[in-house]
C-alpha cells in the first residue's frame, strides 16, 4: 500500500494525501477525515525509508544529501555494479 493507493482509493490526490499523513494545513475536514479514514481501513504506514530518500540524489555516479551534503555516504552494491547512498 503507497501514498498513490490512499489516493486512488480515497479520490484525493497524492498532494492532498501528503498533507493530510504530515498534518499540514490547507486540506478540507471532509477530504482529511475520509483519507483517514482510508488509511485506517488499509492499515497504512508510511514508508519512512521513502521520506528519508526524498532528501538524497545521485548525481554522475555520486550522491549527496540535498539539505545536510556532509550527511550522505556513498558506496557501491550487488559486486560495485549499483551506486548507493546511506544517509
Amino acid at each position: 500500500m503507497t501514498i498513490k493507493d490512499i489516493a486512488r482509493i480515497s479520490g484525493y490526490g497524492i498532494g492532498t494525501v501528503s498533507r493530510v499523513i504530515n498534518n499540514q494545513t490547507g486540506v478540507s475536514d471532509a477530504a482529511r477525515e475520509k483519507i483517514l479514514r482510508v488509511i485506517e481501513e488499509n492499515g497504512f504506514e508510511p514508508n519512512v525509508n521513502a521520506k528519508l530518500l526524498k532528501n538524497v540524489s545521485e548525481i554522475g555516479g555520486g550522491c549527496h544529501h540535498k539539505r545536510k551534503p556532509e550527511y550522505a555516504v556513498c558506496g557501491y552494491s550487488r559486486a560495485d555494479t549499483e551506486p548507493a547512498c546511506w544517509i
